[in-house]
């Protein structure tokens, strides 16, 4: 008997496989970045295949596999069809993500700057979403053990990621911009 694991997660990208399953990359809160494999989600007939949207935040059963998760059940946690701004934030971040995360570990401060950074994406201003992305790849890189040693990057990543410190980041983006590349480069990443 196979246990069902349950926990939440955010579709950060999916691959359409075989004649109607899906891969999907899912951040959790308590199994990090995982593998999940959706048999049967692309057909007419699925019922989970309404519920699977690219950054969608969803409740998920889960079976672990061998080299993958496979989806036995998803439930949609809040609105499945974010609006373009959001869209185009969090696919910036997805891909942020899946080049730094490699392999499953537990990562609830990421998870929650991932559920933070897809709400505040629809509120902060327009001319403020380079500096949203900005303090999100700070806090990541610095969740991951990557980030620069900066007294201007220090209050971006002890405080909560909300909209004061996106306005206080817009001023030096360019300096932020630059300690990034810096500690990626560093990194080999």
């Amino acid at each position: 008997m196979y246990h069902i694991y349950h926990t939440e997660g955010i579709i950060l990208a999916s691959v359409p496989t075989g004649e109607s399953d899906r891969f999907f990359h899912i951040l959790t809160p308590d199994l990090g970045l995982i593998p999940v494999v959706a048999r049967g989600s692309r057909a007419l007939a699925s019922k989970l295949r309404y519920h699977l949207v690219e950054y969608g935040h969803v409740g998920l059963d889960l079976v672990r596999g061998k080299d993958v998760w496979t989806l036995t059940g998803v439930l949609p946690m809040e609105d499945t069809c974010p609006d373009v701004r959001t869209y185009r934030v969090m696919a910036d971040a997805s891909a942020f993500l899946r080049r730094l995360i490699h392999g499953s570990v537990a990562l609830p401060d990421m998870y929650t700057d991932v559920r933070t950074l897809r709400t505040l994406a629809s509120k902060v201003s327009e001319k403020n979403i380079d500096a949203l992305l900005l303090v999100f790849r700070v806090r990541t890189l610095a969740t991951l053990g990557y980030g620069a040693s900066d007294e201007l990057l220090t209050p971006l990543i002890v405080s909560p990621l909300n909209e004061e410190v996106v306005q206080m980041t817009a001023a030096h983006a360019p300096f932020i911009r630059e300690a990034i590349r810096i500690a990626l480069a560093d990194s080999h990443l």
